[in-house]
């Protein structure tokens, strides 16, 4: 199989290089525009939340939930390639579910933690890499990846979330 450098561990489209058996795997396709939208009350309250003031409880009834600041990455609409980010933070909504704490891996087992993305209202794509133990991330989704990475791949395309997820691997 002949596979050309550019798709090489690139973040590139599908089409660029489809027609020669990318090893990396299909890249996702580019999909419109759509926000995530704030609708858990935890999401809201910490959203509004500076880095000073960010990090505490939540204050919602009588649960363990808290805010938590995260340094981010985000990317342009259309970014493809992880070289046009900006650095960021958000203010985070944590909700607690006890003292465990398993190690999640990301990015095909090359990680560990979890690759959280959102679409924003401006529809930059803000991402961060977290492991938060006994707790559970609000409004986020997260990247997935089921494949190891290919001998000729510096890591495959997520199975869930933009190809930009690499970015964070």
């Amino acid at each position: 199989m002949v596979v050309r450098p550019a798709c090489l561990g690139a973040l590139i489209f599908a089409s660029a290089c489809a027609a020669e058996s990318d090893p990396c795997g299909p890249a996702p396709e580019p999909t419109p525009c759509t926000p995530d939208e704030v609708t858990d009350p935890r999401a809201e309250i910490c959203a509004k939340r500076t880095a000073e003031d960010c990090d505490g409880p939540i204050g919602l009834a009588d649960n363990n939930d808290t805010c938590q600041w995260v340094s981010t990455t985000s990317y342009p609409k259309d970014a493809s390639e992880c070289g046009a980010a900006k650095e960021g933070g958000a203010c985070v909504a944590l909700s607690a579910f006890g003292d465990g704490c398993e190690v999640a891996t990301a990015c095909a087992g090359a990680v560990e933690g979890t690759v959280y993305f959102r679409t924003t209202a401006t529809c930059e794509t803000e991402m961060f890499l977290g492991n938060f133990c006994g707790s559970t991330l609000v409004g986020w989704n997260s990247c997935a990846w089921t494949e190891p990475a290919a001998d000729m791949c510096a890591l495959p395309y997520p199975d869930a979330g933009p190809a930009l997820c690499n970015c964070h691997c």
